[in-house]
């Protein structure tokens, strides 16, 4: 029963990248080629799609930052005590990560600070995450000179620079930038046990389709959402 079920799974890739699926037939009003997706693939959701979508492939571990601030004028001031927790925690810059931090093992993540350059651990070294634990992330390094080797990745002091705000803004957290996801054609080569397929419109071909449906290896492990303004499950 399994080994038709993979079968099965495998013809129907084939039948996308060959433009002989089931359902493979020109829009009426726009004339664009739509395959209609099975309905096995398709993530339903209501509301917050990405969110639910996301869900699909986390078993998460959340560490929250701690933020502070230093005025840059007078000292005796209640300049501290005009922002509040809450917008300390919503700022986000790209140079340093977000106050909410969702990690699972397995996980793909960048290093976004030089910590030990001897040891590979220099800005944009890419790791995977092998142990979450209260006061550190076990990650091993996945590339370059230093790959195979694993290290403890700590919570560290962060000042984001050139920014217009009147003040010094400090965030304590871990110094990882999750890499979860890439475009199609970035995609061509990989070989996934899962696969989650983004298409907030419509994608160029069937070739294109073919291309990230083909990359897991699995049909369970096969995840599509389409978060059109109607609600439709078609791509083209």
């Amino acid at each position: 029963m399994e080994n038709k079920v993979i079968a099965d799974f495998s013809k129907w890739q084939l039948l996308v990248g060959d433009g002989k699926v089931e359902n493979f037939s020109p829009d009426a009003d726009t004339g664009e080629m739509l395959i209609k997706i099975p309905d096995q693939y398709v993530v339903h959701t209501t509301q917050n799609p990405i969110e639910t979508f996301l869900r699909k492939f986390l078993d998460l571990y959340t560490y929250l930052s701690q933020e502070s601030t230093d005025d840059a004028g007078d000292e005796d001031n209640d300049f501290r005590s005009a922002f509040i927790v809450e917008y300390l925690n919503s700022l986000n810059m790209s140079c340093i990560p977000k106050h909410e931090l969702n990690i699972k093992v397995g996980v793909v993540v960048m290093l976004m600070r030089n910590l030990n350059q001897i040891m590979g651990l220099c800005n944009d070294t890419r790791m995977i995450v092998t142990s979450c634990k209260k006061n550190s992330i076990e990650c091993e390094i996945f590339c370059g000179s230093h790959v195979g080797s694993k290290h403890l990745i700590p919570r560290i002091k962060m000042i984001p620079i050139d920014t217009s705000w009147p003040f010094e803004f400090k965030r304590i957290q871990f110094p990882l930038q999750i890499c979860y996801a890439m475009t199609i054609n970035k995609s061509q080569g990989q070989s996934l046990d899962t696969v989650g397929l983004y298409l907030p419109r419509a994608v160029l071909s069937h070739g294109h389709v073919y291309v990230s449906i083909s990359r897991v290896t699995r049909l369970e492990g096969l995840h599509i959402l389409i978060d059109s303004d109607d609600g439709e499950r078609d791509m083209s």
